[in-house]
């Protein structure tokens, strides 16, 4: 749950200082796009219940550009892998 402090400015320091800030942060960033609120995204294609558009929202700060998208691919790839149960990854 770490926050880009280059995308999601005025963060910074508390996002470097506080877990739950990062998490709170994080989720609200996610929640924000999911239920319809970001509309300044809309030029972009954007629209609300989109919940792979609001993850790479949440890293890239864009909506399914370049590196929203690699996010996104990446993510899928951990889920789909579940890399988390494999002992050291």
């Amino acid at each position: 749950m770490q926050i880009k402090r280059t995308i999601w400015r005025g963060s910074y320091p508390l996002s470097r200082r506080s877990t739950a800030f990062n998490v709170d942060l994080s989720a609200a960033i996610v929640r924000q796009a999911y239920d319809g609120r970001a509309d300044w995204l809309r030029r972009h294609g954007y629209r609300a219940g989109d919940i792979w558009g609001s993850v790479g929202y949440y890293y890239s700060g864009g909506w399914y550009d370049a590196g929203a998208r690699r996010y996104i691919a990446t993510v899928r790839r951990h889920l789909a892998e579940r890399t988390w149960t494999r002992l050291g990854s």
